[in-house]
Parts: structure tokens; C-alpha cells; sequence
């Protein structure tokens, strides 16, 4: 998109005529295209409407990929449920994970921010389950035995923190911090020596 220059106070008819952009038969390629010049600028609110016009526009599941942003569809209702997140839109960025992850389920990226975002609402529990679901496809994520045992020991559920922080340990035997978790762990479940 380097080739492009952003929209001025000229607006999008000012935009299309310096770009030469035809928006023809889809207006999904024009809007992809618009949030990433965009984001690339750093202008992360007019990013998020481009974004979200494009992820609304019905040529958005004609295919595996979000033409004109690198990535999958999945991947482009992350950016837009990542935007939407610093915007404080927790409930609208879980509905576009949930989306995300229903177009692709073993979206990794998708996986761990809607695990990151049930964390961050407060719903440790439910964050601990969604790592859980995660860690079955992908075990080597070193981080989020951690992150799932901090979540169960806050949600109460000591001997499952105890089990996720013993295999992260098992995966970093010489970190000092699992060793310090693990200790913590055992010492709260009564196993400490």
C-alpha cells in the first residue's frame, strides 16, 4: 500500500480518484485495502470502521481469504476484535473471536485472544477452560500452563493450577519462576515440603 497516499479532508471520492482504485463489482478489496493504509498510519479508529465495513460486506465469505490484508478471514476479525478491545468493546471483540474461530477453528491466533479476553473480563474460569482447549492443539505454548494454572488457583481450583504448573515445569525444569509457581502450588494444596 505504499503506493497509496491516505485520504485527506477530501474524503474517499478525493481518495479513489488519486488512487485510480475501480471499487467495480466488491467494495470488501476497497475496504481491506483502506484499513490497512490505515493502520499502517497508526489511525487505529478510522482502521477499525474500514475494517469493520469490510468484514460486513457480503463478499467477506466468498472465500478462505481476506483479500487485500495478509492472513485469513479469521485473521482479519482478530485485527478488528483487537481494535474493538482498545476501544473497550469486550463484548462485541468476543462476538468477532467467536466468529473467527467458527470460520476457523483451529485458529491459533483467534484461540488465544478470545483466552485473553475471557482473562481480561474477569471470567478466569472460563479463560482457564479456553486454554485448556487450546493447550489440546498445541501443548509446546509454554506460557499458557502458567497462564492457566494462575487462572484456576485464582478461580480456586488448586489442584488443577498444581497439574497445569507441573507440566509447564516439566517443559522449563531450570525457570525459577515455574519452580517458584509449582513450590506455591504445592504449598497450597498441602503437598509442599
Amino acid at each position: 500500500l505504499t503506493q497509496f497516499e491516505l485520504p485527506d479532508k477530501g474524503g474517499l471520492a478525493g481518495f479513489l480518484a488519486k488512487t485510480g482504485r475501480l471499487v467495480a463489482a466488491s467494495t470488501y478489496l476497497f475496504w481491506t485495502d483502506l484499513g490497512r493504509a490505515y493502520f499502517a498510519a497508526g489511525l487505529k479508529d478510522e482502521a477499525l470502521n474500514a475494517f469493520s465495513a469490510a468484514i460486513e460486506d457480503p463478499h467477506f465469505a466468498d472465500g478462505p481469504y481476506a483479500l487485500g490484508v495478509p492472513g485469513t478471514r479469521a485473521q482479519l476479525l482478530g485485527i478488528v476484535a483487537e481494535l474493538k478491545i482498545a476501544k473497550g468493546q469486550l463484548q462485541a471483540a468476543m462476538a468477532l473471536y467467536d466468529r473467527a474461530l467458527a470460520l476457523a477453528p483451529h485458529d491459533g491466533v483467534a484461540a488465544r485472544g478470545r483466552c485473553q479476553l475471557l482473562a481480561r473480563m474477569g471470567r478466569s474460569l472460563e479463560a482457564a477452560r479456553c486454554l485448556g482447549d487450546y493447550l489440546a492443539q498445541d501443548p509446546d505454548f509454554l506460557p499458557g500452563h502458567f497462564i492457566r494454572a494462575d487462572l484456576l488457583a485464582r478461580s480456586g481450583h488448586l489442584e488443577d493450577a498444581l497439574k497445569s504448573a507441573q507440566v509447564g515445569r516439566r517443559m522449563s525444569p531450570d525457570d525459577p519462576q515455574a519452580r517458584r509457581l509449582v513450590e506455591q502450588l504445592e504449598a497450597a494444596t498441602g503437598r509442599g515440603r
